[in-house]
């Protein structure tokens, strides 16, 4: 069995991933049409970041992969970005 899928992994252009964590969410997740389950997402959110101008997205893991975490940060031209993003 492989393991999820690691940081270094998280950090290329094209995620790859042959086994699922929990294959029920997943499951349910594509039956209510919120995801493919192809593992496309992680490019789709880097080029609708690029052609926003925003600053690219991160991906945080745990050497366990026991937790994953996605921030996105707010545009810089947005009104009030300097505020939002000095507080993380």
């Amino acid at each position: 069995m492989h393991l999820p899928i690691n940081i270094v992994a998280l950090k290329k252009e094209r995620v790859i991933s042959r086994d699922y964590r929990n294959r029920r969410i997943g499951d349910f997740l594509k039956e209510m049409h919120l995801t493919k389950g192809r593992n496309t997402g992680f490019p789709k959110i880097a080029r609708a970041l690029n052609h926003n101008g925003s600053p690219a997205a991160e991906f945080v893991t745990d050497p366990e992969r026991m937790t994953f975490l996605s921030v996105i940060h707010c545009h810089p031209n947005f009104v009030g970005a300097e505020q939002l993003n000095a507080k993380q």
